[in-house]
């Protein structure tokens, strides 16, 4: 009798647990649908201002023109990136792009500082600056806070790239283009966000293979579908641009979440992240 106690109760236990997993994969399945929908539906009955427009509208969009270039601040937080450190700044340094910045806040106790050290602070285009804590105070967000002090007093757009990611030499302009197309949206634009394309290591195990998979689906597939329906949509860390005036005010908070925080805290203001998977940076995939 015990024993039938003890396995109708894992029973009941398993059941919960899968009616709970069959309630979070429905988003999946109705993601899925509207994904595959958004660009095989006719879209000539829908109103000129509904949404899909919008995002069938950003395949064909013309790139900033050369001397419309708003000031732009790339920021790269780094902890001992010694691997990828090199990589990010040459990818950085060939981004089609006249004003510019790229300002990396290092928190490293390996001799990735030393790399910095090679280059200082570069003046020309771009410019480049490093900024070394001695202490890891708020990880990430502190990181990224204290680079803003260092700042160009002229930067309109703020750009924040992890360590690991290779940014495309049109990148910028794309961003820009963005922004301008969601200029007369009702609720304004806080963030652009991109695509997060893990996949320079997606052959290394299968690991590797199973995390490629996982943000394919994400980034595909769950968050192109909160974008038409008009969720909120949060900053991920790494790949988008933010205001660089509304992060001054935001300011980043000391947590190990700051992008959630930051996301949080922007949507209470009255504004808004745009997701969009036209914008990609490809990067390492974690193990």
């Amino acid at each position: 009798m015990h024993q039938y106690q003890i396995g109708l109760t894992a029973s009941y236990i398993a059941l919960t647990l899968g009616g709970f997993y069959f309630i979070y994969a429905i988003k999946y399945y109705i993601s899925s649908l509207i994904a595959l929908a958004l660009f095989s539906m006719d879209t000539s009955r829908l109103p000129p201002e509904h949404r899909i427009h919008r995002i069938l509208a950003q395949r064909d969009g013309e790139p900033v023109p050369i001397g419309d270039e708003p000031w732009v601040s790339i920021h790269l937080p780094f902890f001992n990136e010694l691997n990828v450190a090199r990589r990010i700044l040459e990818a950085c340094m060939d981004i089609n792009y006249t004003n510019f910045e790229v300002l990396v806040a290092d928190d490293s106790r390996d001799t990735t500082v030393e790399i910095l050290r090679e280059r200082g602070w570069q003046h020309g285009s771009p410019i480049i600056k490093f900024v070394h804590r001695k202490d890891r105070s708020g990880y990430k967000g502190g990181a990224l806070k204290e680079a803003m002090k260092f700042m160009h007093p002229l930067a309109e757009y703020i750009v924040v790239f992890d360590a690991d990611f290779v940014p495309p030499a049109n990148i910028l302009r794309q961003f820009i283009h963005q922004f301008r197309l969601h200029e007369k949206d009702v609720k304004p634009v806080a963030a652009v966000q991109g695509y997060q394309l893990h996949y320079l290591n997606r052959n290394e195990n299968w690991i590797t293979k199973g995390v490629r998979a996982e943000f394919s689906g994400s980034y595909m597939i769950e968050r192109l579908a909160e974008e038409v329906y008009g969720a909120m949509k949060m900053v991920s860390g790494s790949v988008f641009m933010f205001r660089a005036g509304l992060l001054r005010e935001l300011g980043w908070n000391h947590s190990i979440t700051e992008d959630w925080d930051l996301t949080l805290r922007l949507y209470l203001e009255g504004f808004k992240v745009v997701y969009t998977p036209l914008i990609q940076a490809p990067a390492e995939i974690p193990t």
